[in-house]
């Protein structure tokens, strides 16, 4: 499988139909899982997967997110 990043949803569906045309692919795809590190004003650090479970805000310090560098 590939893990592929896309500008919004209308490239994601382009790329899907080209690939469906023209290579005959049947794809499968699922929405995009980042993990957020929250470090909390109480000290303690938090793994966050969906935006439903963010606190409240005033207990947020800072938040980290993944970064790639890539050249």
């Amino acid at each position: 499988g590939f893990r592929c990043g896309f500008l919004g949803l209308l490239h994601l569906e382009i790329v899907q139909e080209r690939l469906s045309r023209e290579f005959d692919l049947d794809l499968v795809t699922t929405a995009p899982s980042v993990v957020y590190r929250l470090h909390l004003t109480d000290g303690t650090e938090m793994e966050m997967h969906n935006p439903v479970d963010m606190p409240d805000v005033q207990r947020i310090e800072y938040i980290e997110e993944p970064w790639i560098k890539a050249t």
